[in-house]
C-alpha cells in the first residue's frame, strides 16, 4: 500500500510538472505568434476534446476493419461461387 501511495505521489508531481510546462509552452507560443492568451480551462478543454476525438476515431477504424472483412469474405465468395457455376457447366457439357 506504501508503494501505492509514492508512486501515486511521484506520478502527481510528474504529471503536473509536464502539464505546467506544456501550458506555458502553448502560452509562449500562442501570445508570441497570434497574440492571445490560452487559459488552463481552454488548454484542458481542448484536449479532453482531442481525447474524445482520437477515441472516436479509433472506434470508426475497428468498425471500418470489420466491415472491409466482412466485405472481403463476400467477395470471395462471390468468386468461388462464380468458378463453381462454371466449373458445373464444363463439367455437364463433358458429361
Amino acid at each position: 500500500m506504501k508503494k501505492w501511495i509514492l508512486a501515486f505521489i511521484w506520478g502527481f508531481f510528474a504529471v503536473n510538472s509536464a502539464w505546467d510546462y506544456f501550458t506555458n509552452l502553448i502560452n509562449k507560443v500562442a501570445l508570441k505568434e497570434w497574440g492571445i492568451v490560452v487559459t488552463e480551462k481552454d488548454l484542458l478543454c481542448t484536449f479532453l476534446v482531442l481525447f474524445v476525438l482520437l477515441h472516436l476515431i479509433s472506434l470508426l477504424h475497428e468498425k471500418i476493419q470489420h466491415w472491409h472483412a466482412e466485405f472481403l469474405k463476400k467477395k470471395a465468395l462471390r468468386k468461388q461461387n462464380e468458378f463453381n457455376k462454371m466449373m458445373d457447366a464444363y463439367f455437364s457439357s463433358k458429361s
